[in-house]
Order: C-alpha cells, then structure tokens, then sequence
C-alpha cells in the first residue's frame, strides 16, 4: 500500500530536518533559521509530487533560496530605513571598496566560478569529519574539483584564499595588457605595488 501525502511528508520531514536546520544554521542566526527550516519544509509540502527520491540536495536548493529571498528582504528594510532616517555617508567616510569585508570577498569569489561549482560549494552538508582520498575533511570545509585534481579548503582560510585569488587575477590581467603592449615576460617581475 502507498503511503499516504502525510505520510510521505512526515517520512520526509523526519529523515530531513536535522540536515536543512544545520544547514540553515550555518547561514543565517537562530531565528532566521528557524525561519528558513519552516519554509523550506512548506515549500516541500506544497510541491511534494516535485519532490525527488533523494530529497536532501533539493531541500537544500530551496532553503538557499529562502536564505536569498531573506537576504534581500533585509536589505530592502535597511536600505528603506536608511533613507527614512535621511542616512547619507558623511565627508570623509572610508570609502566602501577599502573596507571590503571576508564575506564580500567570498562573494566575489564564488560569483566568478561556473553556476554549477557554486551550487556544488553552497550544499555542502555533512556534519561530521570524513576522510576523503585520506585527507580529513570537516564541517564547513570547502571542496573546490576540476579536472586537474580536488583540493579541501578549511573554511577558516576561505577569505584570505579567495582575497589571493583575486589578487593574482588581478596580476594576470596586469601582465596580459603588458605583453599586448610588447612587454617581454622577464620585465614583467615582479608586478609594481601600484598597478
């Protein structure tokens, strides 16, 4: 006998909320994960026929939205508070750029790798260390793979990669306008501070 639309539910539900609400908790405080969790799980409800055997990886592409949907709500709220209170930056404030923060520099990061690496990096879930290839991989670390090899990035290195990442692109992109410029290769070490 099938089981019944609650059933699958409760099923689903079960095997699922212990993995959705870390998730969610690893992104967002308490309270919005408890957010986060409830809508995810009404979505499930309201499209449990779209609901794939392995439910997991969906469950998580729906609460990283609901995170997004969160996100944006905010800082619609901010930004609306901001011009209620007449907020303008003062003279002489730091100038934003300078200021960048670890989680801009991740999002800048990850918003130059291909959608399907970033959907690979984002529903990364488990919640125990495991060995991979006998390397240690624990919460929260990062896998990045391509062709040429995995590599494991202790989410605690995550920003000062992704702020080296940034700076040899950024070297890369100097030194191609030198060589198109007739630059010979061994002129173009090492790159001035101020370029």
């Amino acid at each position: 006998m099938r089981p019944t639309r609650h059933e699958s539910f409760e099923g689903l539900f079960r095997e699922n909320y212990a993995a959705v609400r870390a998730y969610a908790l690893r992104r967002a405080s308490r309270e919005a994960a408890q957010d986060v969790v409830a809508e995810t799980f009404l979505v499930a409800w309201r499209r449990l026929d779209d609901v794939p055997a392995d439910a997991l990886p969906w469950l998580y592409a729906v609460a990283r939205r609901v995170l997004a949907n969160q996100r944006r709500s905010a800082n619609r709220g901010a930004a609306l508070e901001r011009r209620l209170a007449g907020a303008a930056t003062p003279r002489g404030a730091p100038d934003p750029g300078d200021t960048l923060g670890d989680n801009e520099l991740m999002r800048l990061a990850l918003a130059r790798l291909p959608e399907h690496s970033r959907e690979a990096l984002m529903l990364v879930a488990w919640q125990e260390p495991i060995a991979c290839g006998g390397v240690a991989v624990f919460p929260d670390d990062i896998i990045v793979a391509d062709a040429d090899g995995v590599i494991v990035l202790p989410s605690a290195l995550a920003a000062e990669v992704a702020a080296a990442g940034l700076e040899q692109e950024r070297l890369d992109e100097w030194q191609m306008e030198q060589i198109k410029r007739g630059v010979s290769l061994s002129a173009l070490a090492p790159m001035p501070k101020d370029k």
